[in-house]
């Protein structure tokens, strides 16, 4: 008997063993990465099962597995057959493996399946991306950050369109708004300044405004938290060489509309808030402090014209 149920207990483990190693689902052929159109029920049921094969080694796997499906995953992705219909379709199957993941609270395999979505070019994977940023639905701030880094990315491959971003950047500054993570916040002001660039490179120079006031309200609130938090220097820094670089490259009517926008001029305008704030205390910090301060001033001193002579 004792010998049977080893052979029994072997043979378990030999159907176990085979069952985790079973070889996964074809991947996807050019013919399915390259569809013009919805696909089919057929093509639809391929497609989730190596979806969902992949998305369950990103939930279970030992890190190296983890690290295998991700790769596989963007690499695919990543192929120049790939369609925005095909892109949607795989979405459509990734986005319950990913609440599902997510719901895990497990911090480096979140940020794997999102590394995985910030392949894609849409608005949709560009949200959920920003869902798992924002303070208010992702308490982990190890995620927030990875989130956060990829938002820049994304906005660089078009996931919004040019004519979406005002809108866009409303949703980045709300994330911003509620951060406590100072790189997580830098990150954020690093989406918006791409935001800013990818507007102005489509010409659409309303958007570009709407992106800036954006990120102008961003500061505003980051200053108020510096107050009670000195280390959020760090973001206000970071915005504010973003901000220089691309005051250096807007035509004088973009420099008139971004004064006006920070109402500078006045003797209390946010640059100047900025420019008079109290040095904290530690030298990392005081160190921060000063960049912020001449920072501020170059800014306003760029958007402050010089007076004519003669």
């Amino acid at each position: 008997m004792p010998i049977r149920l080893l052979i029994l207990a072997l043979a378990a483990s030999l159907f176990a063993f085979r069952a985790d190693t079973a070889t996964p689902p074809p991947a996807p052929s050019m013919k399915m990465l390259s569809m013009s159109a919805a696909p089919d029920a057929a093509t639809q049921q391929a497609l989730d099962a190596y979806v969902a094969y992949q998305f369950k080694q990103i939930a279970e796997a030992d890190a190296e597995g983890v690290k295998d499906a991700r790769t596989t995953l963007v690499t695919m992705l990543g192929k120049t057959e790939v369609t925005p219909v095909f892109q949607q379709a795989f979405l459509g199957s990734a986005k319950p493996k990913l609440a599902a993941i997510v719901d895990g609270k497990d911090a480096f395999r979140i940020a794997n399946a999102l590394l995985v979505l910030r392949q894609i070019r849409s608005p949709e994977a560009f949200d959920l991306v920003l869902a798992q940023a924002n303070i208010a639905t992702q308490k982990d701030e190890r995620v927030r950050m990875q989130a956060a880094s990829m938002l820049p990315t994304m906005v660089t491959r078009r996931a919004v369109q040019p004519e979406q971003l005002g809108t866009a950047a409303r949703r980045v500054r709300d994330a911003l708004d509620a951060e406590t993570s100072w790189a997580a916040a830098a990150e954020d002001f690093d989406c918006l300044s791409k935001m800013a660039a990818e507007a102005g490179r489509a010409k659409l120079n309303a958007e570009a405004a709407n992106v800036r006031s954006e990120m102008v309200r961003g500061l505003d609130a980051v200053q108020d938290r510096v107050k009670g938090d000195a280390t959020m220097n760090g973001a206000l820094l970071r915005a504010l060489v973003s901000l220089r670089d691309q005051v250096l490259k807007m035509s004088e009517q973009e420099r008139k509309q971004l004064a006006d926008t920070l109402k500078v001029g006045q003797p209390d305008n946010l640059l100047a808030q900025i420019a008079k704030s109290d040095a904290p205390k530690g030298d990392t910090a005081a160190s921060q402090h000063t960049a912020v301060v001449n920072l501020a001033n170059v800014i306003q001193s760029i958007l402050v014209p010089s007076p004519k002579k003669g």
